[in-house]
């Protein structure tokens, strides 16, 4: 599985650069090859890769000439389109990891979308399988967490073991991760992320981050009971429980009538 992966990120790669379109990987695809030697211990189900908006159609169509077809969700077809994922699988699963393209990154609101800026600090990293494109280590930690509030750390804990690796493996401008996490809105699921880690997987963090993006003291419990810092994890199945897991990470007073907007808008 690890070398069918690093050999569909190698021809998504070459596809899109010949047709001119931006792109970078991030999650599994790069994570594996800094950290876990591209042999696939850190795990990955998918291919994630960033492209603008305005390339969709020319991706679309070569995926679709590498064979991939788009899997559409069936219980939320209304908002397919405006949604900021597309998933492609390929016929032959077995030798073909499904593609998440990517038109953005964060879902606003509750958080900013920093697509843009995440495109404009791309690093290249050298890893043991080549090089390979993917966002900035800041902006690696602050996606991990964005992407774990929006998802009320549901099912995402491979997020928690690469932030983990940031802090063990990497360096990290912790002031501009501050200043950014402001910036996308992303303080309160930056730290719930930072606690869970320094709790489940014994990562210490400096007192002066976690206070700098600390929530206020009454919903420091909540965030902790919705990520599972101390105990199991608040994972609940209903939309209405999804909103009200969401509403501490969220950072809004009035987070249930700002979801039911955002629902209503897409």
């Amino acid at each position: 599985r690890a070398l069918i992966l690093e050999r569909d990120r190698i021809l998504l790669g070459e596809a899109f650069t010949a047709k001119g379109i931006r792109w970078l990987f991030f999650k599994g695809v790069l994570c594996d090859a800094l950290w876990w030697g591209g042999q696939g211990m850190r795990g990955a189900t998918d291919i994630d890769i960033l492209i603008p908006r305005s390339a969709e159609k020319v991706a679309t169509a070569i995926l679709a000439d590498l064979g991939y077809e788009r899997r559409r969700s069936p219980t939320h077809p209304a908002t397919e389109d405006a949604a900021k994922e597309r998933l492609f699988h390929h016929p032959d699963s077995f030798s073909h990891f499904p593609v998440d393209l990517h038109l953005g990154l964060l879902n606003d609101p509750p958080y900013l979308d920093p697509a843009e800026q995440v495109f404009q600090r791309a690093v290249v990293y050298k890893t043991v399988v080549g090089p390979i494109c993917g966002p900035s280590r800041e902006d690696m930690l602050l996606l991990a967490a964005g992407n774990l509030g929006q998802s009320c750390f549901a099912e995402r804990y491979k997020l928690a073991l690469d932030s983990a690796c940031l802090f063990l493996r990497e360096s990290l401008d912790l002031n501009l991760v501050v200043t950014r996490a402001v910036q996308w809105r992303v303080t309160i699921p930056l730290w719930g992320l930072l606690r869970l880690i320094e709790e489940r997987l014994r990562v210490s963090m400096p007192d002066w981050l976690l206070n700098r993006v600390a929530p206020p003291p009454p919903l420091r419990a909540m965030v902790e009971r919705v990520a599972g810092v101390r105990t199991l994890p608040w994972h609940p199945e209903s939309g209405s429980g999804l909103v009200l897991a969401g509403w501490p990470l969220s950072g809004r007073i009035f987070w249930p009538l700002i979801a039911a907007w955002r629902w209503a808008r897409l």
